[in-house]
């Protein structure tokens, strides 16, 4: 399987460990290792560093080689490698499994090698579904709640699941301030717009005392959570809106905080409201 269809969302993956956002350099150098030690022990080492060359400049994209000498090709599969370095983590990932099964490598080695440089995924490779790509226990995904809250909330509440794929767009790039402000400015956007669905009440404050007052197994400790939280991150960090002339600060560590707060009350609603 193509890497990305595994960690679609890797870019949002954190680790105290590992490095899962990128391939530190270390790699390239000892992976051709690798690949020439493959080879080598091939019937016939020109033909297979042919195709590792190709198969490099198919995902590149490069013109292929016209060499068919070894020691040329020992040249261009050094420029290919350099080349590769540039390339996104998918790309470099699915093109180490293509020569890994072209050359037919021990994939125990490319594991050795990952955890040496500490990279925080292993290779496998299945009889059915291809390869595999297995990332840390360490690793946490920033934007796993907003995933929940994606599934938990009905295809109804259009403006909710609009607002929470906005939030999760805006978590790709969490080291940016602004980027997590805008973030978390879209999931107290949800969780008002949710709140607005279940009550028809178009003010937060509104909608959390109707909730109060219906029949519902509902705790008002709970609800009343909603206005908690939307309370604090309005007077805390009020640029969270555009506009606003004061400047905050949010750290990277609190907005995950509000975030995964507002999630699970989300989360809870949905759950405990849905016919």
């Amino acid at each position: 399987m193509k890497f990305k269809e595994i960690h679609p969302d890797y870019q949002n993956y954190t680790s105290d460990t590992y490095v899962v956002t990128h391939m530190p350099k270390d790699f390239f150098n000892s992976f051709q290792g690798l690949i020439i030690g493959a080879i080598d022990e091939s019937d016939y080492p020109g033909a297979s560093l042919k195709r590792v060359c190709d198969i490099i400049a198919k995902n590149l994209p490069a013109r292929p080689t016209t060499n068919t000498g070894y020691s040329w090709l020992i040249g261009d599969l050094d420029d290919f490698m350099r080349k590769l370095q540039s390339k996104k983590l998918p790309k470099i990932l699915d093109t180490i499994a293509e020569i890994s099964e072209e050359t037919e490598m021990d994939l125990d080695e490319i594991n050795d090698l990952f955890e040496e440089i500490e990279f925080g995924y292993t290779i496998s490779r299945d009889r059915y579904d291809g390869t595999m790509w297995e990332i840390t226990k360490d690793a946490e995904s920033s934007v796993e709640s907003i995933e929940e809250g994606l599934k938990e909330a009905s295809e109804e509440q259009t403006n909710v699941l609009e607002h929470l794929r906005q939030a999760k767009r805006h978590m790709e790039n969490i080291s940016d301030e602004r980027s997590r402000k805008d973030a978390l400015r879209d999931c107290a956007s949800a969780l008002e717009s949710q709140l607005e669905y279940y009550t028809q009440k178009t003010k937060l404050e509104d909608a959390v005392r109707t909730i109060k007052t219906a029949d519902n197994n509902i705790p008002r400790k709970i609800i009343d959570d909603a206005k908690t939280i939307w309370d604090r991150i309005h007077q805390e960090t009020p640029d969270v809106r555009h506009g606003s002339a004061i400047t905050s600060d949010l750290s990277e560590a609190e907005a995950l905080y509000w975030i995964d707060r507002i999630m699970a009350l989300v989360k809870y609603l949905a759950r405990e409201l849905e016919d």
